[in-house]
């Protein structure tokens, strides 16, 4: 069995990019995500991500950026999908992410820029984890 290799981070946006960047070299495989907290703060998240197709046959990027997106900030699909980047979570929320946020290429340092880490250490495992 081949098991692709779990990502994980702390910038949603970096990981979702990383996952997005690998769907589109051809590695379509689901895999284990997980977006690091902070003690006491904000707790590790971990799911699964599944790239899928749109009805064209054409990578659906938003459906995979938003399955990181809904881990992120801890609101799943009710129903399990996220087609389009379109979701309802438990609580009747709508959101909706849009794609061209991760379709920029490989540019993973855009989100460092954002976020102040011009060192891109975010593969650093906080705490000793």
């Amino acid at each position: 069995m081949d098991i692709a290799e779990p990502i994980s981070g702390t910038h949603r946006d970096t990981v979702a990019r990383r996952v997005v960047r690998l769907a589109r070299a051809g590695d379509l495989r689901a895999r284990r995500v997980t977006l690091w907290g902070r003690p006491g703060v904000v707790p590790d998240r971990t799911a699964v991500v599944t790239p899928h197709r749109d009805a064209d046959g054409a990578l659906d990027v938003a459906d995979l950026a938003a399955q990181v997106y809904a881990l992120a900030h801890e609101c799943p699909s009710v129903t399990g999908t996220y087609t389009g980047g379109c979701w309802v979570s438990a609580d009747g929320t709508g959101h909706l992410v849009f794609a061209d946020v991760w379709s920029r290429g490989d540019d993973e340092n855009h989100d460092d820029e954002i976020h102040g880490d011009e060192n891109n250490d975010d593969d650093e495992v906080p705490d000793g984890r």
